[in-house]
């Protein structure tokens, strides 16, 4: 009897590589796909972060402003209480003689300030003695200088704030730059690897 003829032995190398090409192409389509999902959540996050940096701005330009005026405020304070009339509580021996002498002024002038003291000798312990402008106010020219230094150094600090919160602010405009170019670039990839999945799927069928 003739010898059969065996079938003829056909090559799957061809499709095999083809399936293997597409599982690689979908795979890489899946990767490209959540690589582009994290880069859009960082673009959110990023976002947010510029709207935190513009609202700390908004708050530290206003806390500067505060500043400014109080110590404005603090300085016409202190003009004020260099000018203001000092006054001197008689212990009961006091004379206004003795205390034109204490406060280099005369008692004319004392007089002229105190028009309500007629008494020439010692004046009563307690009776308030109003001395000239910028004499015997010491006290008060301390307390608004000490706050003067206070505003001063309030003014220094929110100073130095409002400039550490723009640079914030420019630190995250930058990033939300960089996540936007990041994502950008993602999504390229992500469209790139559809495109191949799909070829290799075609090639495959």
């Amino acid at each position: 009897p003739p010898t059969p003829i065996p079938p003829p032995v056909v090559d799957q190398t061809p499709v095999t590589k083809a399936n293997d090409a597409l599982a690689a192409a979908d795979k890489l389509s899946a990767d490209k796909a959540a690589a582009l999902k994290t880069a859009d959540a960082a673009v959110v996050t990023a976002k947010g972060n510029v709207t935190k940096a513009e609202q700390a701005v908004t708050d530290a330009e206003a806390k500067k402003v505060a500043a400014d005026t109080a110590l404005v405020d603090a300085g016409t304070a202190l003009t004020a209480a260099k000018a203001s009339h000092g006054k001197h509580t008689a212990n009961g021996s006091d004379t206004l003689a003795d205390l034109a002498k204490q406060y280099k002024t005369t008692v004319a002038e004392l007089q002229q300030l105190n028009p309500s003291i007629t008494v020439l000798g010692s004046l009563p312990a307690g009776t308030e003695v109003k001395l000239p402008k910028g004499v015997g106010n010491q006290a008060a020219v301390d307390v608004a200088q000490g706050k003067l230094d206070a505003a001063r150094t309030a003014a220094t600090a929110a100073g130095k704030a409002l400039s550490d919160a723009t640079a914030a602010l420019v630190a995250a405009r930058e990033a939300l730059r960089q996540a936007e170019a990041a994502a950008a670039a993602a999504k390229k990839a992500a469209d790139d690897a559809v495109k191949a999945a799909a070829e290799a799927k075609k090639a495959a069928d």
